[in-house]
């Protein structure tokens, strides 16, 4: 797996990443208030400030043969967004498993029993808590690109 750094990317891709930012705590502020409030301490959070894993927001570029071991984002949220159609690659997908069930160093295999498989289609978002042990499973055909950033929210004001 290769990253392109957002941030080293053309215009075009930045201005997407910034449309996909407001998007989204614009569906999280509207749509899950509560939520909101629960983990940010407040129901609006559209002046909050975005904070990124290191070299993230990102394009995750997978070849064949190319995944992710089972690990855990340590951030509030990650959001994951399919760039290439889904017959660009075979295999790949993101596998989750119930929270609290497996422990990033516990399987080096994914797949294992009880994990669930997601493959979204082209600019379909999937958002999940950064605490949720997850895998990019292995790509067997093809190049799969995804576009992922883990991240937390921050605000200036004291509220």
């Amino acid at each position: 797996m290769s990253r392109l750094p957002v941030r080293f990317l053309d215009l075009e891709a930045q201005l997407l990443t910034t449309s996909i930012e407001k998007r989204l705590k614009r569906i999280l502020e509207e749509q899950f208030p509560e939520l909101c409030g629960n983990i940010f301490g407040r129901r609006h959070i559209k002046d909050m400030i975005f904070s990124f894993w290191p070299g993230e927001p990102a394009v995750n570029r997978y070849k064949v043969g190319g995944g992710l071991n089972p690990h855990t984002d340590k951030r509030t949220f990650t959001i994951n967004v399919p760039v290439s159609e889904l017959g660009a690659f075979s295999g790949g997908g993101t596998v989750f498993w119930p929270q609290g069930q497996l422990g990033p160093q516990e399987h080096s295999e994914i797949d294992k029993q009880g994990g669930v498989l997601v493959r979204p289609c082209q600019g379909t978002a999937v958002l999940f808590n950064g605490s949720v042990t997850h895998a990019g499973r292995t790509v067997t055909s093809g190049i799969r690109h995804l576009f992922s950033a883990s991240f937390n929210l921050w605000s200036l004001d004291e509220d």
